[in-house]
């Protein structure tokens, strides 16, 4: 919400009573449903399935509409940054294990560059790089684009979260903590990982490390851990799936 004002899919509503404002002009049967993912000054960026779109937040008038790859289902949040906005795809139906990462211009959509990468997850930008969670876990450097590391795991990274101490916190097989300068592993806590367990991203608060683990029968644990050592403070175990954390 911004200025009394939320934003949800297509329209923008008064927050005093819900009136519409406005809808943006979209063939959702065609293009699919519009998910918003970033407000940064009066531009809202937002995606369908296979179109990235900057809105302006003041009328709902689409300023451009970008495709980095027709073939190719967009996949994961983007991430805005600088001017630039983070992007990756999915394979193809021919080719269901490819993928690739964008990074476009953010006042135009122009593809500035674009890396093959398999099975990509999710990115998260901190001290001028961008990590980015795929087959392996990539660092690149936000504006020239240039690779300073690739870290291969046990696992596909999943659910990424930084530190103000150069810690990478990362999902795979279990949970990591790695330097982002270098791709270092600091500790990794296996959290009774196996190929039917997955994990929702972690959130870092005040030291601690919040995630949970879900299993193939819906049924999540939930873990507090030391962000410095991953020394597990406690868990606790509900009989339904936790959804993505939020904490206070």
């Amino acid at each position: 919400m911004k200025d009394n004002i939320v934003y949800s899919g297509s329209y923008a509503l008064r927050a005093q009573d819900g009136k519409a404002l406005w809808r943006v002009a979209i063939n959702q049967d065609a293009d699919g449903t519009l998910s918003l993912q970033a407000l940064v000054d009066n531009t809202i960026y937002a995606n369908t399935q296979n179109h990235i779109y900057a809105i302006d937040a003041r009328n709902g008038k689409i300023l451009w509409r970008s495709a980095p790859d027709e073939s190719e289902p967009i996949s994961g949040p983007l991430v805005v940054s600088d001017q630039r906005i983070f992007v990756g795809t999915l394979g193809s139906i021919g080719s269901p294990d490819a993928g690739s990462f964008y990074a476009l211009d953010a006042n135009s959509g122009k593809v500035l560059r674009n890396y093959h990468l398999h099975f990509y997850q999710g990115a998260v930008v901190q001290n001028g790089n961008i990590y980015i969670g795929a087959q392996n876990l990539y660092a690149l450097n936000k504006q020239t684009g240039s690779v300073l590391w690739v870290k291969q795991l046990a696992g596909q990274g999943t659910g990424m979260s930084v530190s103000p101490g150069n810690v990478l916190y990362i999902n795979a097989d279990g949970t990591y903590a790695l330097n982002s300068m270098n791709g270092k592993v600091l500790w990794h806590e296996s959290l009774g990982s196996s190929p039917s367990v997955y994990f929702v991203p972690p959130v870092v608060v005040s030291g601690v490390v919040y995630l949970a683990s879900i299993d193939g029968q819906g049924r999540s644990i939930l873990y507090a851990l030391n962000a410095s050592n991953g020394t597990e403070y406690w868990h606790s175990n509900y009989p339904y799936q936790l959804e993505p954390l939020t904490v206070a």
